[in-house]
């Protein structure tokens, strides 16, 4: 188990009435952890360009993280008798 400060869910909707209440809130968190002595804050990443970038602008690293998923799908492994 990680023992990063990390950020599992962030939401931000159309009827957001103050805009800079998650990147502060976020920007609060990461100097938090700071005083606390971690060394890294883990946004999780995202497949959204806007959402990566957001992320990327609090000065972030990427990183590549791998994803394996198992796949029972009938279709999927009749493709893939088919391919040999």
């Amino acid at each position: 188990m990680s023992t990063l400060p990390i950020i599992l869910w962030a939401l931000k909707t159309l009827k957001t009435t103050i805009k800079k209440a998650l990147p502060a809130l976020l920007w609060h968190a990461i100097k938090y952890a700071l005083n606390k002595g971690k060394k890294a804050f883990d946004f999780e990443g995202s497949m959204d360009p806007g959402v990566e970038q957001f992320f990327r602008n609090f000065g972030g690293n990427r990183e590549l993280y791998l994803v394996l998923k198992k796949n029972d799908s009938l279709l999927w492994k009749v493709k893939e008798k088919l391919r040999g």
